[in-house]
């Protein structure tokens, strides 16, 4: 699901936890893991029962995942 703000000066995607699990392929528990040890960016919540992350620090934690992973490839 994205959400684009227009009367904002930067739109703003914002991503649900289920969206990332279905287009990471991670579980939400993997996802809460990686939260908690600091390896994925915090969730907003925008609401008692609603959490959302920013689609920009999604997409660099992905740039920056692909990036190790290329890194661990030349290094084997």
């Amino acid at each position: 699901m994205e959400i684009k703000m227009q009367n904002t000066k930067k739109e703003r995607n914002l991503v649900s936890m289920k969206d990332l699990v279905d287009d990471l392929g991670l579980s939400a528990s993997t996802i809460r893991r990686l939260i908690h040890k600091g390896e994925f960016p915090q969730p907003i919540k925008i609401t008692q029962s609603r959490v959302v992350f920013i689609g920009s620090e999604i997409e660099q934690w992905i740039t920056e995942a692909i990036q190790r992973g290329k890194a661990a490839n030349d290094n084997e």
